[in-house]
C-alpha cells in the first residue's frame, strides 16, 4: 500500500491481515489483537478503520478507471493547467490532445470527451483573454454535444429494440416524434457511427428488408477504421440476432451469412477475448462453418484458436471437434481415431461423442460394434444420475430408431415409411435431423 494515498499504519496491517486470511475466517477481535496488541477492544473504532480502508479500496479503484481512460485524464489535466492559470502548458496540453483525437475511433465516450475538452478550452481562452473572440470553441463543443446527444439516443432505442425482438416487452421506448428523421437530415448524419446505428434501427424495424441487413454489412467494412471496436462488436452481434432470427424463419440461406460475421470478426480481431475465448461462441462458430462446409476454415480455426479457450477445455474441444469435422467430410476412420482422444469426464463430450461414434458405425455399416455401442450406451444411459430424464429419452429414442433403421432391408418401404412416421412423429429425439436424412437415403 503506498504511502503516498496512506500514512496509517494500521491501515496497512488491516490490508495485510485481508489478503492473508479469509475475511469470513477473520473475526474482530482477531485482526484488532494484531492491529492493536495492547489497547483493549473496541468496535467503533475498528468500524471507523475498515470504513477508511474502503474508502481508500475506492480511491484506488478511481485511480485505475483514470488510467485506462485517455479522455478523462484529458480533461483532468486541462483542467488543473486552466484553474493554475499555466498559460505555456495548457496550450502545449490542448493542441497535442487535439492533434492526437483525429486517430481516435468515435463511441459516445469520444464525443463527450470532446464536448468537455472544448468547453474547457473556451473557459481558458476567456480567463486568459477576456476581450477575445471565443466562439470557435463554443461551436465545436457544440457540436460535440449534439453527435453525443444523437449517438447516445439512438443506441438506447437500438437496445430496446433488440430486447424487444428477443422477447416481449409491455413498456414502449419514446423516441419522440420524427427524431429519426431528424437525425438523417442533420449533419451529425456525416458521423459514420451515427449513420451505422441509424441504419441498424431502420433494419430492426423492419425485419423484412434483407437488402437493409446486406448495406449494414458494407458500412462496417466501410467505417471500421472510423469506429471503436467495442461499438462494432455491438452492431456484429446485432447481425447474429438477426441471422438467428432468420434462420428460425427456415431461411436457410442465412447460415452463411452467419459464418461470415464470425469470421470477419475473428479475421480484424473484433471478438472479445483474444486470450480466454468464450467457450459459447467458439461452439456457435464450429457448428455454422460446419452447416455451409468450410470444412478447411474450421479445421484451422480449431487450431488456431482452441488454445485461447480457458486451459481445462483445451483438449477435449480440440480432439472432439476435430472429429466432427471429419464426420461432416464422410473421413469416418479418422473419426473414430480422432474420438480415441478425447476424455469423457465431463457429460457434453460423453454423450455427444458416444452419438458420433454411433452415427460413424452406421454410415461405415460396421453392425457388430453398432450393436455393441446401443448396449453399453443404453445401459450407460439408464445409469447416470447425473442426466435429466427427458435427456435420457431423446438419447434412448436415437438408440432405438437407429438399430431399426440399421435393421432395415432397402427394398422393404412398407418398413421405411412405418419408421419415418414413427421418427417425424417423436418429440424427445435427439439429432432428429440425422435420423431422417437416413431414412431418406432408404426410400431413394
Amino acid at each position: 500500500m503506498s504511502p503516498f494515498f496512506n500514512e496509517n499504519e494500521q491501515l496497512v496491517i488491516l490490508y495485510d491481515l485481508l489478503c492473508r486470511d479469509s475475511i469470513e475466517l477473520l473475526s474482530k477481535e482477531k485482526a484488532w489483537a494484531v492491529i492493536f496488541p495492547r489497547k483493549t477492544f473496541k468496535d467503533v473504532e475498528l468500524r471507523r478503520l475498515t470504513s477508511d480502508m474502503t474508502k481508500l479500496g475506492e480511491g484506488f479503484l478511481e485511480q485505475e478507471e483514470i488510467e485506462k481512460s485517455k479522455t478523462l485524464k484529458n480533461i483532468l489535466i486541462l483542467t488543473g493547467l486552466k484553474n493554475k492559470s499555466l498559460e505555456l502548458h495548457f496550450r502545449q496540453a490542448y493542441n497535442k490532445i487535439k492533434a492526437h483525437s483525429y486517430t481516435i475511433e468515435k463511441s459516445p465516450e469520444y464525443y463527450f470527451g470532446n464536448f468537455s475538452i472544448e468547453m474547457i478550452h473556451h473557459e481558458f481562452e476567456d480567463l486568459v483573454n477576456p476581450q477575445g473572440n471565443q466562439l470557435e470553441s463554443l461551436y465545436v463543443a457544440s457540436h460535440s454535444l449534439d453527435h453525443y446527444y444523437i449517438l447516445t439516443k439512438l443506441k438506447f432505442y437500438f437496445a430496446y429494440l433488440n430486447y424487444k425482438n428477443a422477447k416481449p416487452i409491455e413498456s414502449d421506448f419514446d423516441l419522440g416524434d420524427n427524431f429519426l428523421t431528424y437525425v438523417k437530415e442533420s449533419s451529425s448524419f456525416e458521423e459514420a457511427i451515427i449513420q451505422l446505428y441509424y441504419e441498424v434501427i431502420i433494419l430492426l424495424l423492419d425485419i423484412e428488408d434483407t437488402e437493409q441487413f446486406k448495406l449494414i454489412l458494407r458500412l462496417l467494412i466501410d467505417f471500421e477504421s472510423e469506429i471503436a471496436i467495442k461499438e462494432l462488436r455491438s452492431v456484429y452481434y446485432c447481425l447474429q440476432n438477426y441471422c438467428a432470427l432468420q434462420l428460425n424463419r427456415g431461411n436457410t440461406s442465412f447460415y452463411q451469412e452467419m459464418f461470415n460475421i464470425y469470421k470477419i470478426m475473428i479475421e480484424r480481431n473484433i471478438l472479445p477475448g483474444e486470450e480466454d475465448l468464450k467457450l459459447g461462441v467458439y461452439k456457435n462458430i464450429l457448428t455454422s462453418g460446419l452447416i455451409v462446409k468450410e470444412f478447411a476454415w474450421i479445421e484451422n480455426f480449431i487450431q488456431q484458436y482452441t488454445e485461447k479457450l480457458p486451459k481445462e477445455y483445451r483438449d477435449n474441444a480440440e480432439n472432439y471437434n476435430l472429429a466432427k469435422v471429419y464426420f461432416h467430410k464422410k473421413e469416418y476412420e479418422k473419426v473414430i481415431e480422432q474420438l480415441r482422444e478425447v476424455e469423457y469426464k465431463e457429460l457434453v463430450y460423453a454423450l455427444g461423442g458416444k452419438l458420433m461414434l454411433l452415427k460413424t458405425y452406421f454410415e461405415l455399416k460396421e453392425q457388430r460394434p453398432l450393436d455393441s455401442l446401443i448396449d453399453s450406451f443404453r445401459i450407460y444411459l439408464r445409469r447416470n444420475k447425473l442426466i435429466s430424464k427427458n435427456v435420457k429419452q431423446q438419447y434412448l429414442n436415437v438408440l432405438r430408431f437407429t438399430k431399426k433403421l440399421a435393421n432395415l432391408a432397402p427394398y422393404d418401404k412398407k418398413g421405411v415409411q412405418k419408421v419415418k412416421e414413427q421418427i417425424e412423429a417423436c418429440k424427445a429425439l435427439a439429432d432428429k435431423k440425422w435420423l431422417i436424412d437416413k431414412v431418406a437415403e432408404l426410400e431413394k
